[in-house]
């Protein structure tokens, strides 16, 4: 069975994030792609999506490493990376 070019806001939402943390497949990116031309609040939602990331490697990355929580929050940034993976 073919999958679909055109996917939901909801589907783009998780192929932005997966996109975030590892290479997506050729066809998720076209998907992708051809959702963000047509769907503003997509683009945005990438777009600030991007931006909170990066805000928050800068934020972990200037902590010292005997910040209070800081490998809680690695552990849990991993658990939410391995979730993100499984779908």
């Amino acid at each position: 069975m073919k999958a679909p070019l055109m996917i939901s806001c909801k589907k783009a939402a998780v192929l932005t994030e997966k996109k975030l943390l590892r290479s997506v497949t050729r066809l998720e990116a076209l998907q992708l792609s051809l959702h963000r031309m047509l769907c503003k609040a997509c683009r945005l939602y990438g777009v600030q999506s991007h931006e909170i990331d990066a805000l928050l490697d800068e934020y972990y990355r200037d902590k010292a490493p005997t910040a209070p929580n800081q490998a809680d929050s690695e552990a849990l940034k991993q658990q939410i990376k391995e979730k993100i993976k499984n779908l």
